[in-house]
């Protein structure tokens, strides 16, 4: 009897040690939760305005996404502008060209005719074939540098 009386109070002895071990684990581990949960809200806070601005970032996206897409079109615009301008800078180069050619037809024409008047009327001073020749050179070289 002695024996489980002994044994009765080591057990007891053991199970008060392991209660005040607890206990004092128990403070200490009521402050670590604590820490966590105020770490664990901060964390949500965070997360939060990182949503947030998650949401803030995709909101920009699709504006710059529509922005884009609205230069784009305004590209494809020019393109097409371009290649109308260049259309008619072309057709405006061919007239001009074809100008040009007309000018130096009219031009051997018009020289042609003074030589035969000058020819036909061998009494017209040579001073006077010189001038008109003269004014002619010049009415073409301004007719040409338009």
């Amino acid at each position: 009897m002695q024996n489980l009386t002994n044994t009765s109070k080591t057990i007891f002895d053991q199970f008060s040690q392991t209660e005040r071990e607890y206990r004092n684990k128990e403070a200490e581990l009521q402050r670590e939760i604590s820490y966590l949960e105020g770490r664990l809200q901060e964390a949500e806070e965070e997360n939060a305005d990182l949503q947030s601005n998650i949401e803030d970032l995709q909101e920009e996206v699709a504006d710059q996404n529509i922005q884009v897409s609205d230069l784009e079109d305004q590209l494809v615009v020019i393109g097409d502008e371009s290649l109308e301008v260049e259309r008619v800078h072309e057709r405006r180069r061919d007239e001009l060209q074809e100008a040009d050619g007309i000018i130096e037809e009219t031009y051997e024409q018009v020289c042609g005719m003074i030589r035969m008047i000058k020819e036909k009327h061998a009494d017209i001073d040579d001073a006077v074939y010189a001038d008109l020749m003269r004014m002619l050179r010049s009415s073409q070289s301004v007719l040409l540098r338009r």
